[in-house]
């Protein structure tokens, strides 16, 4: 069973509700985002990105990469076009970039503020608070980058 969504994913639902407003566009969201758009909102058009469940029955995590893969795919059917990000604001920077490392051309929206309240009850507890936050995100962005130069500086392996 799915847990309930929280209040920044529902912050992130009215932020891209405030992008929809202004262009009428496909949005793919992770599942918690798609709940809120579709009971909050009752937005079409929204593909969501559901979770693995394990064995257990336990939600596995998905990562900033698995969630732009899923996308990448989804969209593969799709005429090109350009990706427009909703994120956290302390992971809004990392989304752009593993999209665009996914192959796609994304941004950042202009004139859209990125919630940024953090939530003390996330059940990601790198998620709680913004200083574990940014310490995750610092080496989460190291990994990629040290692969990123592995591969550039050995391409064949």
């Amino acid at each position: 069973m799915l847990y309930e969504p929280g209040p920044v994913n529902e912050a992130l639902a009215d932020t891209v509700a405030k992008v929809r407003a202004r262009r009428n566009v496909p949005v793919f969201a992770q599942w918690e985002i798609a709940r809120f758009l579709e009971s909050k909102y009752h937005m079409s058009g929204v593909t969501s990105i559901e979770p693995v469940i394990s064995a257990d029955g336990t939600i596995v995590y998905l990562s900033t990469d698995g969630v732009a893969a899923q996308v990448k795919e989804l969209r593969a059917s799709q005429p090109s076009g350009i990706a427009g990000i909703v994120g956290f604001r302390d992971h809004i920077k990392r989304c752009v970039q593993t999209t665009q490392d996914r192959g796609m051309d994304a941004f950042a929206p202009q004139g859209i503020d990125m919630p940024g309240t953090y939530d003390p009850q996330s059940g990601q507890p790198w998620t709680r608070r913004r200083d574990l936050y940014l310490v995750h995100d610092m080496y989460a962005q190291i990994a990629v980058l040290r692969g990123k130069l592995i591969a550039q500086a050995y391409p064949n392996g």
